[in-house]
């Protein structure tokens, strides 16, 4: 019973020193947690706008990159050079083909040398049909119907072709046929008021009157 008191006396003895270290490691163990909680916050970090030569460099960098991926070889070239040669060469063919469509053949030459708007028919223009050796000389109704008289309008019909048969005949031309006709936005009716062939003239019934005066 003794020694059993004296058990429970230490025990009692050493209680302070036991409550107190408990105490001390609560205290140790708050206020790590005070430190963590009281550690100032990090600045938060801030985007900074990139520089503007830093940008332009490295646009000019990408774009020499695509440059240099996009250039043709020198086989590239040589193969668009031979192509070139040979679509010019296409269009000068075409060119010359529909050229030589409209090339004047030795009639139309002939009559090219032919008068505009002068004495004494003051033909206006000259309409000619391919194949043929017929002419059909424009004149101004109002000139030629109006201001000349029968007699006169044959007379000046007569000078023209004597002298038009006489220069196509030096070219090689034997059949000669003038139709005097008025001036006309269209070729699609070309009414008839003189008629030269065979080295002689006639007015029809619309060119020997006075129509339209």
């Amino acid at each position: 019973m003794i020694a059993t008191l004296r058990g429970v006396r230490r025990v009692l003895t050493r209680l302070p020193s036991l409550i107190a270290l408990i105490a001390l490691l609560a205290v140790g163990g708050c206020g790590g947690d005070d430190d963590s909680a009281k550690k100032p916050a990090e600045p938060a970090k801030t985007a900074t706008a990139p520089d503007a030569e830093d940008v332009a460099e490295a646009e000019e960098e990408d774009r020499s990159d695509e440059d240099e991926d996009t250039r043709p070889t020198d086989g590239q070239l040589r193969r668009e050079r031979q192509q070139d040669r040979e679509d010019d060469s296409k269009f000068d063919e075409r060119f010359k083909k529909f050229d030589e469509q409209f090339e004047e053949t030795p009639f139309q030459k002939l009559t090219a040398q032919l008068p505009i708007g002068e004495p004494p028919l003051y033909v206006k223009q000259y309409i000619s049909t391919e194949g043929s050796h017929e002419v059909y000389t424009a004149v101004e109704r109002e000139r030629f119907l109006c201001e000349l008289s029968p007699a006169r309008r044959k007379k000046a019909v007569e000078d023209f072709y004597r002298a038009a048969d006489e220069l196509t005949r030096a070219g090689g031309v034997e059949d000669f046929v003038q139709v005097v006709t008025v001036t006309s936005e269209t070729t699609q009716q070309l009414p008839a008021l003189a008629t030269a062939r065979n080295g002689s003239v006639s007015l029809t019934s619309l060119g020997g009157g006075r129509s339209g005066c």
